[in-house]
């Protein structure tokens, strides 16, 4: 017989890439399952999750399963308008959190998602173009 591992995970991130993708504040920017192929300007990528299942209780069939989704929130400009980049890159996340607030369950693949602490924030600098990248997780619990 054999073994099979049951997660929410994989429903959860595609059910967060539509939501994503479907808001107008999100309009233009590219948001990726994984790593996006190219560099765009702004992009959103749901990336790696780690978590662990636990059993409901001893002996039931029942688990409690919890995880991290690693997000990436990126912005790319050309000139020296570090400030300018940054800005963007958490109005940007504040698009993914206004969804999470009033998408909790995430189109009833989960019980509850929301961002978690901390967060990360990467500036980049070349001759040319300024860059803010920002890392930051969503939690998700369901019983499955």
């Amino acid at each position: 017989m054999p073994l099979t591992y049951y997660s929410t995970a994989p429903a959860f991130k595609a059910a967060l890439l539509t939501a994503l993708s479907a808001r107008t504040g999100l309009s233009g920017v590219t948001i990726s399952y994984g790593a996006p192929l190219r560099a765009p300007r702004e992009f959103i990528a749901l990336g790696d999750i780690s978590g662990s299942q636990e059993f409901a209780q001893l002996g039931a069939q029942r688990k409690y399963e919890t995880y991290v989704l690693d997000v990436f929130v990126s912005v790319l400009r050309e000139g020296d308008q570090q400030q300018t980049c940054t800005e963007r890159c958490f109005a940007l996340t504040a698009e993914i959190e206004d969804e999470l607030r009033t998408n909790i369950t995430m189109s009833g693949t989960v019980r509850v998602a929301e961002i978690t602490a901390p967060f990360s924030l990467e500036e980049y600098a070349s001759d040319q173009a300024r860059q803010s990248l920002l890392k930051l997780g969503i939690q998700a619990t369901e019983k499955i």
